[in-house]
């Protein structure tokens, strides 16, 4: 196999859309009654935060120096990229709704809430070392700002411009 990290990314993807359908479908059926919980918390996020672990780990270990998410979109998905993230993987990239750069970070922390009772900010601090912000323009979308994110003695952050 010429390109495996590619098979792999393909993998990948396709497991994540077949998971995205079967979401939406049931999304539908569960409309139709009555939603259900377990725990407070919606099936279809926990299994969503089971695909993220399953694929990571099914990846060799030689294959999981970057951990690319598409977006993430519910506090258990979040949750588990932060702390793959978070092992010893030299890096990561995913992106995230937010209005400006310097509320991406309370995006991120407001996600995980919904799955966390503590608050998940020396896990985001630890965690998330740049943030790129694109902003939608007349012209198309545009890079607003790029910021490093620096952490203090108290896992709080302070963000930097970098350009």
């Amino acid at each position: 196999m010429a390109y495996p990290k590619a098979m792999l990314l393909t993998v990948a993807t396709n497991l994540s859309k077949d998971w995205a359908k079967k979401r939406y479908k049931r999304q539908i059926s569960e409309a139709r009654r009555d939603s259900s919980c377990v725990n407070g918390h919606h099936v279809a996020d926990a299994e969503h935060s089971i695909l993220i672990k399953q694929i990571i780990l099914g990846l060799p270990e030689p294959l999981r120096d970057r951990i690319v998410v598409g977006e993430m979109r519910d506090g258990a998905a979040a949750l588990e990229t932060l702390k793959s993230w978070n092992t010893g993987h030299p890096g990561g990239l995913s992106t995230l709704h937010a209005n400006s750069a310097e509320d991406v970070l309370r995006r991120l922390e407001d996600l995980i809430g919904e799955v966390m009772v503590a608050s998940p900010r020396r896990l985001i601090a630890r965690t998330v070392d740049r943030l790129v912000h694109v902003r939608r323009t007349a012209d198309g979308r545009r890079i607003d700002a790029v910021l490093a994110v620096d952490r203090d003695d108290r896992d709080g952050v302070r963000l930097r411009p970098l350009a």
